[in-house]
């Protein structure tokens, strides 16, 4: 069994027993989904989880050996970090941050698209001028 196969039954296992989960392949890696929203990931031997701030992300990326997740490193994905390499035989203490990672992937995944601003940009053309309005001359 490959790394990428064990913790890929290692974040299954935290997430069994969780709503509308499903596997696929993507990125180049396996990843698992919420109501077809992405939560959680297995990436060059870690697992990667995306918890935003609201759903306590920011505690998470605290601990020791978490590190934010830069898949090509020069852009950092934002709510996405790497767990401790520790949590990866741990499920006692991984299987509550991939519950947080599915609730916020569910939360996402009901909530009102956002909506984009317009790439149109605002037209400048100036108004037609008005015509002038001749003067008539009283007929008598």
């Amino acid at each position: 069994m490959s790394d990428a196969e064990y913790l890929l039954e290692v974040l299954e296992r935290a997430a069994e027993g969780l709503p509308t989960v499903a596997r696929k392949f993507m990125f180049g890696c396996h990843a698992l989904f919420a109501d077809g929203k992405i939560f959680g990931l297995v990436w060059d031997g870690r697992i990667a989880l995306k918890v935003p701030p609201e759903a306590g992300g920011e505690a998470l990326a605290r601990l020791d050996g978490a590190e934010p997740w830069s898949p090509n490193g020069k852009v950092t994905m934002r709510s996405w970090t790497l767990v401790p390499e520790g949590l990866h035989d741990d499920d006692d203490a991984l299987r509550p941050w991939v519950e947080r990672a599915h609730r916020a992937a569910r939360a996402a995944a009901k909530a009102p698209p956002k909506k984009k601003p317009s790439s149109k940009k605002p037209s400048r053309k100036k108004a037609p001028p008005k015509k002038k309005r001749r003067a008539t001359r009283a007929r008598r």
